[in-house]
């Protein structure tokens, strides 16, 4: 099946990447765009990702989410501030612990909530019809290979800093 010949080179493999990429970049800048929902206020994909888990898990404190979104309580305590701020959240002490405090979605948080979830729901949507239109082995194998790309993405950083070290020391050579 398409196999190469010993010593073709393999011109797709370069494209696919290249693919990816663009793929990447392109789901990062729409995520970067931010959002008027109608209020004047612009809503960017941190504050939007905050409303969805306060949407969630209503009642969560600001140590809760921070856990849950796998960042420091002083970064969620800054988003919650801004987000107060323009609306979307209010702030209430736990009945029986002063020192916690609940969030909860005002008007236009459950409006932004509703969005998001809309959002994703009909992008779900898309790109399940999409996939449901692959062959069940084409669907295996796009699953396999997404996997085994994460576990290369996943170990990313660590290539990067080695890849700066061995960089570093060989143009440091050249150089001198």
């Amino acid at each position: 099946m398409g196999e190469r010949l010993a010593g073709e080179p393999d011109l797709i493999s370069p494209q696919i990447l290249i693919t990816l990429v663009q793929v990447i970049q392109k789901a990062a800048f729409i995520d970067n765009q931010p959002v008027d929902l109608g209020d004047g206020s612009l809503l960017t994909a941190t504050e939007i990702h905050l409303i969805d888990m306060a949407g969630r898990y209503p009642g969560d404190t600001i140590s809760d989410l921070s856990v849950r979104m796998g960042v420091t309580k002083s970064a969620v305590s800054q988003m919650v501030q801004k987000l107060v701020v323009k609306g979307y959240l209010i702030r209430c002490r736990e009945e029986g612990n002063r020192k916690n405090i609940c969030l909860h979605l005002t008007q236009n948080g459950k409006k932004a909530f509703a969005w998001h979830k809309s959002l994703h729901s009909n992008v779900d949507e898309q790109i399940i019809s999409f996939l449901s239109a692959l062959s069940e082995q084409e669907r295996k194998i796009l699953l396999e290979l997404l996997e085994r790309l994460k576990a290369t993405i996943d170990h990313s950083l660590l290539i990067r800093d080695d890849h700066i070290q061995s960089f570093l020391l060989s143009y440091n050579l050249e150089t001198s």
